[in-house]
């Protein structure tokens, strides 16, 4: 019988899931058994150098892996700080720079669609990698990092008015009015 359904239990149970934003259970007018559940949205997945891995969603908060399927988001990775259920981003420096950047990423059509992974060294300067191509691009700091990806993008699109895209290895962006193109060495 729908009155023996203990929905509080069946409510709670579904919110420890880091999976599901919020969630609603509630028995209507025809003795139905409601259930309404919001998922998160993972916008990154996490694998730190402890091989910690988990995904984030856009408020940086902690969403488990799942057993049965992969989501396709960018990749962090490196020397980046753990993040477990209901711990706040507030003293883990390198995660809060990383979703920043995946927030100025993920307003722009081009950077989506350029960037995989964002790579942070011991050092913890930065490295993007893009899905297309050998190159790394060199990022030490937050700094101007909107007027950076700008300048980025102007760079991408010289390289493909010259079809010099396998010319470069490293493209370094840490500067606000510059960016400096390190080419490949063939023997």
């Amino acid at each position: 019988p729908i009155k023996r359904i203990d929905v509080p239990s069946i409510e709670d149970m579904l919110r420890v899931d880091t999976r599901v934003m919020e969630a609603q259970v509630y028995v209507d007018a025809h003795q139905k058994l409601i259930i309404d559940v919001e998922q998160r949205r993972p916008i990154a997945r996490v694998i730190n150098s402890r091989n910690d891995q988990f995904y984030m969603d856009r408020n940086g908060r902690y969403i488990q892996i799942s057993d049965h399927r992969a989501v396709r988001v960018p990749v962090v990775t490196g020397y980046v700080e753990s993040l477990k259920a209901g711990e706040s981003l507030a003293s883990k420096p390198r995660l809060k720079e990383a979703l920043s950047i995946l927030h100025l990423i993920r307003k722009d059509e081009f950077l989506t669609a350029l960037i995989e992974q964002i790579h942070v060294e011991s050092t913890h300067r930065i490295i993007l990698i893009p899905k297309v191509g050998d190159e790394r691009i060199i990022l030490d700091h937050l700094d101007h990092l909107d007027h950076k990806l700008k300048n980025l993008k102007r760079f991408y699109k010289e390289l493909a008015r010259s079809n010099s895209w396998k010319k470069y290895k490293e493209i370094d962006i840490s500067y606000r009015q510059q960016v400096a193109a390190r080419e490949f060495v063939t023997p």
